[in-house]
């Protein structure tokens, strides 16, 4: 059984809090939330896979903040 998604973001929050974890997510972000998800000539499949890993990237920002918001 998973834990609780309280418990769950204040986790995410732990890991991704540190110096080493705020440079992971700076890397996440630089290479996958600021980058287009698609260009023209790729094949449009790609941009659903693009999107795809955003999303994955969005949940763990999304739990980061909320796990900071919930342990205060």
């Amino acid at each position: 059984m998973s834990e609780p998604i309280k418990d769950v973001a204040i986790t995410f929050a732990a890991a991704f809090s540190s110096e080493a974890g705020k440079k992971v997510l700076a890397i996440l972000r630089e290479n996958y939330l600021d980058e287009p998800a698609w260009l023209p000539g790729q094949d449009p499949s790609m941009g659903y896979f693009r999107e795809g890993q955003n999303d994955v990237i969005r949940k763990i920002l999304d739990a980061v903040e909320d796990g900071l918001n919930r342990s205060k």
